[in-house]
């Protein structure tokens, strides 16, 4: 009992320390890396993937001097010029909606903050959504013990890409993959840009 405590105290620092980091490699992740998150559902032991994406919230602060807060609401704020240009500026992520397609479950959406990466305003699947007969069966039995089943099976998806994350963040290989955060971050700013200016010209 005592190890597991020391488990869970270790983790909920390493948390706290690399929130920030975590937010702009799950950023990178979802936008640039195709292979779904492959997790094993602690309720029934079922293997699940799931795919995640930046929703329709994302605030960057930069700390040059005061600090200074862009947030960016609606629509898709992680595919916009300024978002792209804020990570190349060196802002780091305050906080951001992530949505996550869960195979047979459907979609579950959460806020993420740099400052301890405890899920807040967590949106489950709605019944007619979840393709998983058992678990249509049991929301019309017992609701409340489906609500419980299905935030177990989200909490362990958080912890199965924290601990993607952590694997490649203590590996020799992590600045390799800063390198590729970075080109990544310029293609999309790149890519964004051309965009607005693509839309631009058809409005006129």
């Amino acid at each position: 009992m005592a190890a597991r405590l020391d488990q869970m105290a270790a983790l909920s620092k390493a948390k706290r320390f690399l929130a920030g980091e975590f937010l702009i490699w799950l950023w990178h992740r979802s936008d640039s890396i195709d292979d779904p998150v492959e997790y094993s559902c602690p309720t029934n032991g079922q293997k699940r993937r799931a795919r995640c994406w930046v929703d329709d919230r994302l605030t960057l602060e930069a700390q040059s001097g005061r600090v200074h807060v862009h947030q960016m609401r609606g629509g898709a704020p992680a595919q916009t010029p300024e978002a792209a240009a804020g990570i190349l500026a060196g802002k780091t992520i305050r906080d951001m909606r992530v949505g996550f397609d869960v195979e047979g479950l459907g979609e579950f959406s959460c806020n993420l903050s740099s400052k301890d990466l405890s899920p807040r305003g967590i949106q489950f699947p709605q019944q007619a959504d979840a393709k998983d007969v058992a678990l249509q069966t049991a929301a019309l039995a017992e609701p409340v013990g489906l609500r419980l089943d299905l935030m177990t099976t989200f909490l362990a998806l958080m912890d199965k890409i924290f601990a993607e994350f952590m694997h490649q963040r203590m590996a020799d290989s992590w600045a390799d993959r800063l390198k590729d955060m970075r080109q990544w971050a310029e293609k999309r700013y790149e890519q964004a840009r051309l965009d607005v200016e693509r839309d631009s010209l058809q409005l006129h």
